[in-house]
């Protein structure tokens, strides 16, 4: 116990008074938010926020990247994408099923490659649009969405590089993707994903002034690294500290939500976490080994401040044994899960226009968090103007 002016403060409440807003989940509730005369208007804004949580449904955006089955792609559409067909056929009876269990309807995203790597490799960047029309014609009818999916694939001899070094060659290539959707299906993309969680302002200026309306593309948590599971230059963007909840970012750095000033884009966070605590961040994916998935899902489940789960998937994959075992596993844990009737399977818009709200009450608490350096808890004197927190969550 350490006394400041008249009035005893538990220490672990004078270092961290808002650990509760990340960290504690109703059952743990008295755990990490001990009440008593220390305790702040944060941890009453955080329980409140955990009722508020608890009656509402929770939105589940399933974000999956149609494209060929390898990432070097041999140019051959007989067997390229021979994956996509049984993944569509798969995905269709998930939808059926959880309509049917739920009485809700399933509106699931797909993405769609269009970029220079697959103009070259099959004649047209639209290749995938015109090959599955049909397809893409009925889901639109179900309300799902239609978006667009750029690599930033460059030819280097006989195999090809991601080229994320040349801020030029990047722009071309989400360029020559919104171009080709346009042509194919005469409007622009609302929603847009580019490959291996890459982003950067360029790209983030070219869909701003070309009218996409989302980007679901980063994954908060990663740090700023090499892709190191292929051939690839430059950088992948530093996302320890981003926001989990979607935003609208500020003009000068995507990486930020805006304040004052924010773009018109949204920025869609995908779902991340760690299994456990020793082990390093995932991302929800479907063709990743289930039991991590499994965990990370049911944390963020738990957590108060989660807004939505983003869980994305490749077609690709499930060209592959142990992936295509891994769809099945994570889509029946899905449908088996004890609190899926409180899922709502949505579109990025219908996540924006329904719970924009709860994002705003969402924000403003791990704002707090974010702003703790400049935050003075006058009340009580529980934070001298001396003091500094830093940010170790966002």
């Amino acid at each position: 116990m350490l006394l400041i002016g008249s009035r005893p403060v538990q220490r672990r409440t004078l270092q961290r008074p808002w650990v509760g807003l990340h960290q504690c989940s109703r059952q743990s509730w008295k755990a990490t938010c001990p009440a008593g005369p220390a305790s702040t208007s944060a941890h009453v804004c955080c329980c409140s926020l955990i009722s508020r949580r608890a009656m509402k449904a929770l939105p589940v955006l399933l974000c999956i990247d149609v494209e060929p089955n390898d990432r070097q792609v041999a140019g051959d559409p007989a067997t390229d994408w021979s994956a996509t067909p049984p993944c569509l056929e798969m995905l269709d009876r998930f939808r059926t099923s959880v309509q049917q269990s739920t009485g809700n309807p399933v509106h699931l995203n797909w993405f769609l490659r269009l970029d220079p790597q697959i103009a070259e490799a099959y004649g047209s960047a639209a290749y995938a649009c015109s090959r599955y029309a049909t397809q893409w014609r009925d889901y639109r009818a179900a309300g799902d969405e239609i978006g667009l999916h750029v690599h930033a694939w460059r030819r280097s001899g006989r195999t090809w590089t991601t080229d994320h070094a040349d801020p030029e060659w990047v722009r071309h290539c989400a360029a020559i993707g919104i171009d080709s959707y346009r042509e194919h299906f005469l409007e622009t993309p609302r929603s847009f994903r580019f490959g291996d969680r890459f982003l950067n302002s360029e790209v983030v200026d070219l869909l701003e002034r070309e009218g996409v309306s989302h980007d679901l593309t980063l994954e908060p948590g990663h740090p700023a690294q090499e892709l190191t599971w292929d051939r690839a230059t430059g950088l992948l963007p530093d996302c320890r500290h981003m926001p989990r909840t979607p935003y609208q970012p500020c003009p000068f750095n995507h990486l930020q939500r805006g304040s004052l000033r924010h773009r018109r884009l949204w920025m869609v966070p995908v779902s991340t976490g760690r299994p456990r605590w020793f082990r390093r961040t995932r991302h929800l994916n479907l063709g990743v080994r289930p039991d991590d998935m499994r965990r990370v899902f049911d944390n963020l489940v738990a957590n108060a401040t989660t807004t939505h789960i983003s869980w994305v998937a490749r077609t690709g994959d499930f060209a592959n044994p142990t992936c295509r075992s891994n769809f099945f596993a994570s889509l029946a844990f899905l449908m088996e899960h004890p609190r899926r009737s409180a899922f709502r399977f949505v579109r990025p818009d219908e996540l924006i226009s329904t719970a924009h709200e709860h994002f705003s009450q969402g924000d403003r608490l791990l704002d707090m968090q974010a702003c703790g350096r400049r935050l003075r808890l006058r009340r009580g004197g529980l934070l001298s103007p001396a003091r500094r927190i830093p940010n170790t969550d966002r």
